[in-house]
């Protein structure tokens, strides 16, 4: 895989990509030119394909939970007694993140 490819954060987008890519690549014209290592190579390029949807749906989730004010709530309760009892908080602060597939996700 080359570089990493931004986030869509809509599955009936990521959805409609990956349909779009692979179909192409499930088309055949030349049947002489078909062996074994053509078969090989056609399968890497569509689970590359398929890692990529994968990592736009992890990319979906990571943002629905770093959003979600039940999560938020959550893991404050969870990190409480981590913290000092003057501790503040400083507000958030943006990351990025790769998914599997090479999906970069702010």
């Amino acid at each position: 895989m080359a570089k990493n490819i931004s986030a869509t954060l809509d599955l009936n987008k990521s959805v409609k990509s990956f349909h779009s890519q692979v179909k192409k690549l499930l088309e055949f014209t030349n049947i002489t030119e078909w062996n074994g290592k053509k078969l090989r190579e056609r399968e890497e390029e569509i689970r590359e394909q398929a890692i990529i949807l994968a990592g736009q749906c992890i990319a979906i989730l990571l943002a629905n939970l770093s959003t979600s004010p039940k999560v938020l709530k959550y893991s404050v309760s969870q990190t409480q007694g981590w913290r000092k009892v003057n501790t503040q908080k400083h507000g958030y602060k943006k990351r990025q993140i790769v998914t599997i597939g090479n999906v970069e996700v702010t």
